[in-house]
């Protein structure tokens, strides 16, 4: 699976299964994430050791990783499902904040569920910091809704910050 799309700022991104060749680039685009992107994620930056040791961790049997890279910059967002033996898939990505409101992020995840179907999986799951209006709205376009809501004691990635679970059922 290779595709490409072109920017409303005239730039080229490729859409592309992970590679084992992806290690510097990944580097560059999650140690450079700023703090307004990071604030949704996790509450401290990325260091080069924890984007190498996530890389080496992906284990392709159960982990489906698709890049959006753009030529100069090289990977610009990375989108992950990991899938569960219950036939679900935990879905989430991250664009960097340069390439951000270009609709990466809807490309990714409009791949993302066409992998799905195919790999024939029954629902995705997405946790996502009930703040981050902007991904809330991507998985919303495509179908997903509001399962759940978690209160700020929840963790995700570090943060105590209220949390919804979407769902976007498959079968």
């Amino acid at each position: 699976m290779q595709k490409k799309m072109l920017t409303p700022k005239g730039r080229v991104i490729r859409i592309r299964p992970l590679n084992e060749n992806d290690l510097d680039s990944l580097i560059k685009m999650y140690t450079t994430l700023s703090d307004s992107t990071l604030k949704y994620m996790r509450a401290e930056k990325f260091t080069e050791d924890e984007v190498r040791e996530m890389f080496r961790k992906v284990d392709f049997e159960r982990v489906y990783s698709i890049v959006a890279e753009e030529r100069d910059f090289g990977i610009v967002g990375e989108l992950r499902i990991i899938m569960h033996e219950t036939g679900s898939g935990e879905i989430g990505f991250v664009v960097h904040d340069e390439f951000q409101y270009q609709g990466i992020g809807q490309s990714l995840v409009r791949e993302a569920i066409e992998f799905a179907r195919k790999e024939g999986i029954k629902k995705l799951i997405a946790f996502i910091n009930e703040n981050n209006a902007c991904s809330i709205h991507i998985f919303r376009k495509y179908g997903f809704v509001v399962e759940r809501r978690f209160g700020p004691e929840y963790h995700l990635m570090g943060k105590e910050e209220a949390v919804l679970k979407l769902a976007l059922r498959l079968d």
